[in-house]
């Protein structure tokens, strides 16, 4: 990872344009183990090409005075909107990329709000817990789909004849359970009343008082507490010799305050300009290791039936090794405070007074 050389916003942009910011959203579904691996290598490969650059002096002024209430309602709109293209199809079951993409566009959803919100009158319908729970109950479908793959006969042809009569009971009992988590899902999709809430407040959306205030003069303020509680995260401290040994809930909750970064991030990033990408590329990276080693976690949870697979083991412990191994690199510039101090500079990069 790299901290974003600030550039100066492009003033030929539109006001519309900043408020859809064209983010890349469509994220492919998590590889199977093998090619999960490679394309976390390649990250790491990327995020260490390139050093930190040096801050540079903040733009002189803004293109545009963009406001925080209009930027806020055209992310909420695309979020909400994308989350809604893909209720058929989860609901139908046709796709696990669908459900993948439905929790990706709720969660930036949650993250978008969460980051205005002190500009937002939302619908108590439309509260943050409503959207959490129902991304819960997607998300035990997710994990369910994630471990069935990487389950897969195919995937491990070495194995004994011994162990695949197990491997099979195995992929039987998982079977089941998201048949259940299926139901779950189907359910919620059919009672949650967020939709409406949010409906009715895009048409006509409610604001607080700090709505009006021009985005690049406040657009520090709403970053940095989040930022801080990322760099400070304890997370960073544990070394891959520690981690078997560390509390996986420590890593676990890393992973997800590094995915609420990126998307803030993510969601700001037309106004600090395509140098932030860089920065986004090297959180991907952090969240794509992480997300294996919690993978791997869930994997010994919810298959027990594995300890009877000592060779598929062996392979998925590989894995794990590989991960740790790759942890140990990204984590380090998080304990240099020269990587702090310019993560902070590039934020304000932005700041106009």
């Amino acid at each position: 990872m790299m901290t974003p050389k600030a550039t100066k916003p492009n003033a030929k942009k539109s006001a519309e344009s900043l408020a859809k910011p064209d983010v890349k959203t469509a994220q492919k579904r998590r590889a199977k183990p093998s090619v999960a691996k490679d394309m976390a290598v390649a990250d790491v490969a990327v995020a260490k090409t390139v050093k930190p650059p040096a801050p540079q002096n903040p733009p002189e002024a803004a293109p545009i005075a963009l406001r925080v209430g209009d930027y806020a309602h055209g992310l909420i709109q695309r979020h909400f909107q994308r989350m809604l293209d893909e209720r058929t199809a989860v609901a139908d079951d046709r796709a696990p990329e669908a459900l993948h993409q439905m929790r990706v566009h709720g969660r930036r959803l949650r993250a978008t709000i969460d980051l205005f919100g002190s500009a937002l009158k939302i619908p108590k319908q439309g509260h943050l817990k409503s959207l959490q729970r129902f991304h819960h109950t997607l998300g035990r479908l997710r994990n369910l789909d994630v471990v069935i793959a990487q389950l897969q006969p195919s995937d491990y042809p070495q194995l004994p004849e011994s162990e695949q009569p197990v491997l099979d009971r195995c992929l039987k009992k998982l079977a089941k359970q998201r048949r259940r988590a299926l139901a779950d899902v189907q359910v919620a999709i059919a009672a949650q009343t967020f939709e409406a809430a949010y409906a009715d407040w895009l048409k006509q959306p409610a604001y607080r008082q700090f709505a009006a205030q021009t985005l690049t003069h406040v657009l520090p303020q709403l970053l940095l507490p989040d930022l801080t509680a990322f760099l400070a995260h304890p997370g960073w401290a544990i070394a891959a010799a520690d981690a078997t040994a560390a509390d996986p809930a420590v890593l676990h909750d890393l992973r997800k305050v590094c995915k609420r970064q990126r998307d803030q991030l993510e969601a700001v990033s037309p106004i600090y300009g395509t140098a932030i990408a860089t920065w986004i590329v090297g959180l991907k990276a952090i969240q794509d290791c992480l997300g294996t080693l919690q993978d791997l976690a869930v994997l010994a949870a919810i298959a027990p039936d594995a300890i009877a697979l000592p060779h598929l083991d062996a392979l998925l412990q590989q894995q794990q090794q590989a991960a740790l191994g790759q942890w140990d690199e990204l984590r380090q510039p998080y304990g240099q405070p020269q990587f702090h101090y310019q993560c902070y500079e590039s934020i304000l990069q932005v700041l106009t007074v």
